[in-house]
């Protein structure tokens, strides 16, 4: 069976393996790909959206402008993949890895990143308005350009406590006041704080549930 006939007649593709496939353009909204494998894969423009890629591995996977919007990423790898462009709103990522990946004017508005590792990721540009970062790691990060402010007249503040992981190479916004955010350097920490807010006691739940904002 084609792999084309395969993703259209089945919801359920736990555990395919799809590692260099091209896929770009195609409509998977709410499939179920948990433990399924993307590596190397392009995914550009696809539509994503509610999709279940719980254990994913998606490593330089490219899903530039796909639509990922209230997809559920938990404990995925997505080390240096591609996601510049990309609708998260409202993602689930807790504990997921995102070492190293493009982020560039992702939309990341309401998305759940609590304890996840953007360790050396990009995010410039990137909308993380009401993004909860509890207990990320942020080191080496590039937020350069990143939003932070109000959508569409409503608050949705930054979350951070437990800290988000922090240190000298990680880049803010101009004029962001890093120290008011609540993170912690990890190259400063007199204590262990540093170490236990890599994902280590952040609480359960996000700020913003998926389904709570629109």
């Amino acid at each position: 069976m084609q792999i084309q006939t395969t993703l259209g007649l089945h919801r359920d593709l736990t555990g395919i393996d799809l590692h260099g496939r091209v896929l770009d353009g195609f409509y998977l909204r709410k499939k179920i790909f948990r433990d399924a494998v993307v590596t190397d894969a392009s995914l550009v423009k696809a539509n994503l959206a509610g999709v279940d890629f719980r254990g994913l591995t998606g490593r330089r996977a490219n899903l530039d402008q796909s639509v990922l919007s209230r997809a559920d990423f938990r404990g995925a790898d997505l080390g240096g993949a591609r996601l510049e462009g990309a609708n998260l709103f409202l993602a689930d990522a807790r504990g997921a890895f995102l070492g190293a990946a493009n982020l560039d004017n992702a939309d990341l508005i309401g998305a759940c990143l609590k304890g996840a590792s953007l360790r050396a990721a990009t995010l410039k540009g990137a909308s993380l308005s009401g993004a909860d970062l509890r207990g990320a790691d942020l080191r080496d990060a590039d937020l350069t350009g990143a939003t932070f402010g109000a959508v569409a007249g409503r608050q949705y503040p930054l979350t951070v406590y437990p800290p988000a992981l922090v240190d000298r190479r990680t880049l803010w916004p101009s004029g962001t006041d890093a120290a008011g955010l609540g993170v912690i350097s990890f190259d400063e920490s007199k204590d262990d704080r540093a170490k236990l807010a890599y994902g280590r006691v952040a609480p359960r739940g996000c700020a913003i549930k998926p389904g709570s904002a629109t």
